[in-house]
């Protein structure tokens, strides 16, 4: 099970989502069985935050609800808070800022009460954001400076890094811009060491407008252009991968096009076999059938000409030996009697008695 899950966690460091659930799920059913309802709740949350990473947020909500609920059941309140901070961020992309907020919300007090700092600092940060996407920047600052010092000490620098262009973004908004200016300093310079892009992209457009207005246009013409130099190169790698996985996809697409067909016709030849084999058999069946038929046929004609031979023999001798007793001279058809001489017709009548037999004739006396 652990090799499963580093496995997917690899992939999912390189960025391959659909590899990293391919692992994860391979593992879900085998952690079902374990009945380890904690570690089972882990990987339910790791399934969710991998369609989240997909953007596919309705796929990703039964998985994180799921997790929220063993997590209670099993009083794991690490479990739960990052249950309640997944489902936050689900409804957030969903535009369900209520929703969101009360999630985010749960999430900070089940990690401040059970002292699970970084899932607190994590609350803090959706939390600001939260209230200054909704245009509430002056609710939202105060979460953000509270978690700043917090993700210092704790190392968490995207965290830190996040939190500092929450709070700088947040000063712009309500026009105090020389106390957000520091603080999206230092954003732009964490993000730049540990290459969070996507963060640093955004940072560089809320300080360029931040400069312009306090009129450093050098400074802000510079934040401008890395902006644009940033995004453009963002966007040509998501092409470029987009299009490699389409490329894949395809490929993939056409291998398994060509598996089906293949499996298509062999199993169009077996069946045009088992037809050939059941014509062969069926023909085969009827012919022993006819011989079978024909056999105890001939063997029920040749049993009645026995026994229609044996009813004649039986009338013959039965008629033969009355005549012995009798000394009766029968007219036989077969003495034809054409001489009359006596000893021609005794010559004759001896002679039909071996063509005659077994009726007996009695020779005639001299």
């Amino acid at each position: 099970m652990p090799a499963l899950a580093n496995v997917a966690n690899n992939y999912q460091y390189f960025g391959d989502y659909e590899k990293t659930l391919e692992y994860q799920f391979e593992a879900l059913p085998i952690v079902e069985e374990m009945g380890d309802p904690i570690y089972l709740s882990s990987v339910l949350n790791n399934i969710s935050g991998t369609y989240q990473l997909m953007q596919q947020y309705n796929k990703a909500l039964p998985y994180a609800e799921r997790s929220l609920k063993i997590t209670q059941e099993q009083e794991d309140y690490f479990g739960e808070a990052s249950a309640l901070l997944s489902l936050g961020i689900i409804y957030n992309k969903a535009g369900q800022h209520e929703n969101a907020l009360d999630y985010f919300n749960k999430a900070l007090n089940v990690s401040q009460k059970q002292e699970i700092t970084q899932i607190e600092i994590l609350a803090l940060s959706n939390i600001s954001e939260q209230y200054r996407q909704h245009a509430e920047p002056a609710k939202g600052l105060p979460y953000a400076l509270r978690g700043i010092p917090m993700a210092e000490e704790l190392g968490e620098n995207e965290t830190l890094a996040q939190l500092l262009h929450s709070a700088g973004a947040a000063y712009y908004d309500m026009s105090r811009y020389k106390e957000a200016q520091p603080l999206l300093k230092r954003a732009i310079n964490i993000n730049r060491q540990f290459q969070f892009r996507d963060q640093l992209k955004e940072v560089y457009l809320v300080a360029s407008d931040a400069e312009l207005v306090l009129g450093n246009y050098d400074t802000a013409a510079y934040y401008r252009k890395e902006f644009r130099l940033l995004s453009d190169s963002l966007l040509n790698e998501m092409v470029l991968q987009n299009t490699v996985e389409l490329e894949t996809k395809y490929k993939t697409a056409q291998k398994q096009a060509e598996i089906e067909r293949l499996q298509t016709q062999s199993e169009n030849q077996q069946l045009r076999l088992r037809q050939r084999q059941g014509v062969i058999i069926g023909m085969g069946t009827f012919i022993g059938l006819l011989a079978t038929l024909g056999f105890l046929y001939y063997q029920n004609f040749q049993g009645k000409q026995q026994i229609a031979r044996q009813e004649i023999e039986i009338g013959q001798q039965k008629f033969f030996n009355s005549n012995r007793k009798s000394n009766y001279q029968p007219w036989m058809p077969c003495c034809a009697v054409r001489k009359r001489s006596a000893d021609d017709l005794h010559a004759t009548c001896t002679m039909a008695w071996a063509v005659c037999s077994p009726v007996y004739v009695k020779p005639l006396m001299r």
